[in-house]
């Protein structure tokens, strides 16, 4: 099915000197299909340093770029090096969900049957399509994702989603469920010695102006003011973590204007034992603010020189320093002296950094976005599965001609949980008896397509 829709998605590419070197770089506005296929080119690297895709420049280089089978049809190359990219492919799929795609023939043939004109239908058609692209949710990882520097999603594992590679590497966390209550999306610290560790500085380990930080947990015990993250440098300490009394501190040494310490702090009984919370805390040129699931809280500035004299309550350093001592940086602990305490006692499902303060819409977004949709279409065949996720029963709504297709569910290790054959053009799958986690449906003679059903 062709909706004749496109997705506007920028390329600016310049010529620049980097390292005394003329170097081609793409600026893109991120999109999972653009990036892979960049990455595919030879010759191309993530500079942190320009935020973009460097290859060296030349003519040979603008032009694999330009011939390259995927991109060719996508880009148009205007006079001032902009490319515009026309993701046709993206918008497609996300038109083209099992219920979407559904809603629009039967939402055409509504208009149909009231005898609209062919015109008057295209455009009341044009209308439905943008709203449903509009109100589609997004994956924190889609957020404005080129100014994502780090996002551990803790999809069975700490690999870095973002365009970075700053892979954590586990030591004794264990995966299980996440907010969502699915199994292996997110880790498990026992508060004694479970640590998640980064070789890699974050932010670059730059002195930043302004970042944001994001973290989804349940935490067990608040006893021991545990460490969230934390990184050690001499006169530059960073810490975000939780007190004894149920407050958010995110705190950090600095020696720019001298030795001094800022903290960024909520009111107390802000954080409760055994529940889940989004904390987001915002920081940008000496003004910071912490929000919680989605709202913001009363947060308390302190900037304090060595010794201990306040030196302001309304304003704190204008930067936090992100270099770090080697094996310093971890989620889950903190050094202190050079020994580690503090441990983190509960489960972290999510962990993420940008480099800008993010919006309030974002922030919104990023709580409301806790549970798993499925937008992936069917080659353009015609399905619903529903509820997503799933208790009892699992609704399938098939297109006649698809009557007697086969389907399979099977759990993350590949073995098939559920077989059969659909027989009619509405059919229950039973769901009772199996445990709750994250499943896989495949609809279909070819069984080519997989969709994730979440059973609660």
């Amino acid at each position: 099915m062709n909706f004749n829709l496109h997705l506007d998605i920028t390329i600016l590419t310049k010529k620049v000197i980097h390292n005394n070197t003329a170097v081609l770089l793409l600026v893109i506005t991120y999109n999972d299909f653009i990036i892979s296929t960049v990455k595919s080119l030879k010759g191309y690297y993530w500079s942190k340093t320009l935020r973009g895709w460097v290859t060296e420049f030349s003519n040979k280089k603008l032009s694999q770029l330009k011939s390259n089978t995927i991109l060719k049809p996508l880009l148009t190359l205007d006079n001032s090096l902009a490319l515009t990219l026309k993701n046709k492919k993206t918008a497609v799929k996300l038109l083209n969900n099992e219920s979407n795609t559904l809603l629009i023939k039967e939402y055409t043939k509504y208009l149909e049957g009231k005898r609209y004109s062919t015109s008057t239908i295209n455009v009341y058609s044009k209308f439905l399509k943008d709203f449903i692209l509009y109100t589609l949710p997004k994956a924190t990882n889609e957020l404005n994702n080129r100014d994502l520097e780090l996002f551990l999603e803790f999809t069975g594992n700490a690999t870095d989603e973002s365009t970075g590679t700053n892979n954590g590497v586990v030591n004794g966390a264990t995966l299980t469920a996440g907010k969502d209550g699915v199994e292996n999306t997110a880790y498990s610290f026992n508060g004694i010695n479970n640590t998640i560790n980064f070789l890699t500085p974050f932010l670059g380990g730059t002195q930043a102006s302004e970042f944001s930080y994001h973290v989804r947990l349940n935490v067990s015990d608040i006893s021991n003011a545990p460490n969230i993250w934390g990184k050690t440098l001499s006169w530059g300490e960073v810490n975000f973590s939780l007190t004894t009394n149920g407050a958010i501190l995110f705190k950090w040494a600095n020696n720019v204007t001298g030795n001094k310490y800022s903290s960024i702090q909520s009111d107390n009984d802000i954080i409760s034992e055994n529940t889940w919370y989004d904390i987001v805390v915002v920081y940008q040129n000496s003004g910071a603010e912490i929000y919680v699931n989605g709202q913001s809280v009363t947060t308390n500035l302190e900037w304090v020189a060595q010794g201990g004299s306040v030196l302001s309550t309304s304003q704190i350093e204008a930067s936090c320093n992100f270099a770090q001592d080697d094996n310093s940086s971890m989620i889950g602990a903190r050094i202190t002296g050079g020994n580690l305490g503090n441990y983190f006692n509960g489960i972290i499902d999510q962990f993420c950094i940008w480099n800008r303060i993010l919006t309030q819409q974002e922030i919104n977004e990023i709580y409301n976005n806790t549970t798993l949709t499925t937008n992936e279409s069917f080659e353009s065949e015609l399905f619903i599965a529903y509820p997503n996720p799933v208790k009892n029963y699992l609704n399938l709504k098939i297109s006649s001609n698809h009557i007697g297709s086969k389907y399979i569910i099977y759990n993350s290790l590949g073995n098939v949980i559920i077989s059969g054959e659909i027989n009619s053009e509405f059919s229950l799958i039973d769901m009772n008896n199996i445990s709750k986690g994250l499943y896989f449906l495949k609809i279909g003679n070819n069984l080519n397509t997989a969709y994730k059903i979440i059973k609660n």
